[in-house]
């Protein structure tokens, strides 16, 4: 079997060499009988059925990645993956998404920020905390403008017209300017 573009595939010739083996024990395979039963998000519900699918242990199916793959409606290397969390790192971190260890870092990055100017306002000192220096940290200041070219002055902040000089700021610039945005 082959997935490709949604749909699984017959291939001759292609089959996932399994590189992991899971075997479960009694109590995992309770643990993971009790996720599918309870109430739990879609994806540990996924990871659970196909870890107990992928069970070549005594007790377990020990169904193959492609036919987990197919019946789980994923793609084998998600199996794979999920087998190689697994074995190497337990049945907790196999259930679980890895969550990233370290914020973002400021070195060779910008920020960009568009939203409501609520969100604008409480997000830029977040970002000024996190090492972003102000020339890297760039908004979106759209909001009352109305005709668009700096005659109206409806959009007016201090010397500048967001509709004519922006609406893309920097934070740099924004210090300069009234804190009317």
């Amino acid at each position: 079997m082959r997935y490709n573009q949604g749909k699984f595939q017959k291939e001759e010739g292609f089959a996932m060499k399994p590189r992991y083996r899971v075997t479960l024990r009694e109590e995992e395979r309770q643990q993971l009988d009790a996720l599918k039963r309870g109430k739990t998000s879609a994806k540990r519900f996924l990871y659970a059925r196909a870890l107990l699918l992928c069970d070549a242990g005594p007790q377990g199916p020990a169904w193959t990645v492609a036919d987990v793959a197919e019946a789980m409606g994923v793609t084998p290397r998600t199996i794979e993956h999920l087998k190689q969390r697994f074995v190497e790192d337990g049945l907790a971190a196999a259930l679980e998404r890895k969550q990233p260890e370290k914020p973002p870092r400021a070195e060779n990055a910008y920020a960009l920020i568009c939203g409501p100017p609520i969100m604008i306002k409480f997000t830029l000192p977040v970002l000024s905390d996190l090492g972003f220096p102000p020339d890297r940290i760039i908004t979106s200041l759209e909001m009352g403008m109305k005709c668009g070219v700096g005659i109206c002055g409806r959009c007016n902040i201090g010397t500048e017209y967001v509709c004519r000089d922006g609406p893309v700021f920097t934070l740099e610039q924004l210090a300069g300017l009234p804190a009317e945005y």
